[in-house]
C-alpha cells in the first residue's frame, strides 16, 4: 500500500487567513467546504479533491499560475 503524499499547505493558509482572517471565516463566508474537513486536508490527513481545488482557487482568486505553489508544495 502506499503512503499519501504529503502536502505544505502553508503558503495556503496564509492566503486564507490574509483574506478572511481565519480558516473557520474562510469556510463560514464560502461555504466552499467544510472546516473539518479543510483541517484533515491541510494537517495531510486526507488529499484535496480536484473539485475542492476549483472551488477554493475560485474562491480565493489564485491564479491558475500558482496553484503548484499552494497546493502542491511537496513537505520535506
Amino acid at each position: 500500500m502506499s503512503k499519501l503524499k504529503k502536502f505544505d499547505y502553508e503558503e495556503l493558509k496564509l492566503l486564507i487567513i490574509r483574506k478572511y482572517g481565519s480558516i473557520r471565516n474562510f469556510c463560514y463566508s464560502t461555504k466552499a467546504i467544510n472546516e473539518t474537513h479543510l483541517s484533515r486536508i491541510l494537517n495531510n490527513f486526507v488529499s484535496f479533491s480536484q473539485n475542492n481545488i476549483s472551488i477554493i482557487v475560485n474562491a480565493l482568486g489564485i491564479a491558475s499560475s500558482d496553484i503548484g505553489l499552494y497546493f502542491f508544495t511537496e513537505k520535506v
